[in-house]
């Protein structure tokens, strides 16, 4: 396994990718997981919520990457959703003949990971804006993107 520290934004050492790629073997195009551990004003908790999962879907198939990303009052939103995007396209970008266009497959494997390592009831709910051309809309450009003036 090959682990990496990819720095996402200059200047900001806390905002950077973790890296977990499997060895190559021939004739297997892995897919990645891009996991966005629990945060909040004190700092990200990937050393629970980040690297066991990245490792634990490994033998599934997986690539791992875990995104340290903006917390507390530092920037404001969205500047998470920038990172995601970032880390996003870092992992596109770089994906050396991997399969990475099903990043979004993981919501459902992992449910399905969870049920069989014996999870009683499982529920998962994400939302993903991804548009590496474009900008992030913020909260008043979304609610009122629609209105007709």
């Amino acid at each position: 396994m090959q682990y990496e520290k990819i720095y996402l934004k200059e200047g900001r050492p806390d905002v950077y990718l973790e890296t977990y790629i499997s060895d190559s073997l021939p004739n297997v195009t892995r897919k990645a997981i891009l996991v966005i551990p629990g945060g909040g004003y004190g700092g990200v908790c990937a050393d629970r919520e980040g690297e066991p999962i990245a490792l634990a879907f490994m033998p599934y198939g997986y690539n791992g990457f875990v995104l340290h990303y903006t917390v507390g009052r530092k920037e404001p939103y969205p500047a998470q959703l920038r990172e995601v995007t970032l880390a996003i396209k870092h992992i596109k970008d770089n994906a050396e003949g991997e399969d990475y266009d099903q990043l979004m497959d993981i919501v459902k494997e992992c449910q399905h990971i969870a049920v069989r390592a014996g999870a009683p009831k499982v529920s998962a709910y994400i939302k993903v804006v991804y548009e590496p051309e474009g900008e992030i809309l913020t909260i008043h450009e979304k609610v009122t993107k629609h209105h007709r003036d």
